[in-house]
């Protein structure tokens, strides 16, 4: 985890809240995910592009763990979701750079362009 860049959530990834979680789609793959409470917290932060020590800093202030244990988790759970291309490494696009999901265009059958 420690490159050049950081890792950063996939432009290929959509996230649905479900109950106090979150369910994780990367819509290239296939690939899908559930994260518990504690996981869509670090999801969020991820989609903040915050540090990882920000993300554990985060989490150690909302949860009772020791900061060993937070890192080893988050760290864990980091390099599960980058081996499923859930998280890339990389430069962060910038907001409304057209890389994610959101800004891109399908074909419908009938032909005409219609938002995903």
């Amino acid at each position: 985890m420690g490159g050049k860049h950081p890792l950063r959530v996939s432009p290929d990834v959509v996230s649905e809240q479900v109950g106090d979680g979150l369910v994780l789609l990367n819509l290239r793959t296939g690939v899908y995910w559930g994260l518990n409470r504690t996981g869509a917290e670090v999801w969020r932060s991820l989609q903040q592009q915050s540090s990882f020590e920000g993300i554990c800093r985060d989490i150690e202030d909302r949860f009772e763990a020791s900061k060993e244990e937070i890192v080893t988790a988050v760290r864990s759970l980091m390099d599960e979701l980058a081996e499923e291309n859930l998280l890339v490494s990389g430069p962060a696009e910038p907001p409304g750079a057209g890389g994610g999901p959101e800004g891109r265009r399908r074909k419908t059958s009938a032909g005409a362009n219609e938002g995903m």
